[in-house]
């Protein structure tokens, strides 16, 4: 592949994992309820799992 006809790919790979990480950031902040609701943990601990799990993908 040229480079004049890589430049859509990249840019739509980009923008695709700007928004894919975007939602994923917000997505305790609409699930977290229900979460607490089905499994009757405390929101706390949900929200603290997902931040482990975020600061482990960190690492």
């Amino acid at each position: 592949m040229r480079a004049i006809r890589r430049w859509p790919v990249v840019s739509s790979l980009g923008i695709v994992q700007i928004l894919a990480w975007g939602s994923s950031s917000y997505l305790m902040a609409v699930l977290a309820q229900p979460i607490v609701t089905d499994t009757g943990w405390p929101l706390p601990w949900i929200v603290g799992a997902v931040s482990a799990l975020a600061c482990a993908g960190l690492a």
